[in-house]
């Protein structure tokens, strides 16, 4: 007889590769090249690199902001400030943006100066 094995369902199709992705991802960066020479090493390694990851990371899913930014609320107020920010960007190249001048008319053969 197998024995059956307890699963956990999965709330998409592909939670299991993200999971496998973040494994590899805190291997490779965190346990890897620090070499912890203790559990407690490697907890305070990893807690570090979580602590990172929600809190200074943005993440792309979420519109770029950090997912404790997000859990406290505060994505619409950060969007409308960048938004905010952008139009005065937007403006201020416009602003300065070439303008051609009216003195001078183009023409496919020479430049002529109009009075």
């Amino acid at each position: 007889m197998y024995a059956q094995r307890r699963t956990i369902p999965s709330r998409t199709r592909n939670s299991n590769a993200k999971l496998e992705r973040w494994n590899q991802t805190l291997k490779t960066t965190t346990i890897r090249p620090e070499a912890p020479t203790s559990i407690a090493e490697a907890r305070r390694h990893v807690t570090t690199v979580v602590t990172q990851n929600l809190t200074e990371r943005l993440h792309v899913a979420i519109g770029y902001i950090t997912p404790a930014d997000r859990l406290a609320g505060w994505s619409d107020a950060i969007w409308a400030t960048r938004d905010a920010r952008r139009l005065a960007q937007q403006a201020l190249a416009a602003k300065h943006r070439f303008k051609p001048s009216l003195r001078f008319q183009y023409s496919s053969t020479h430049v002529s100066h109009s009075r």
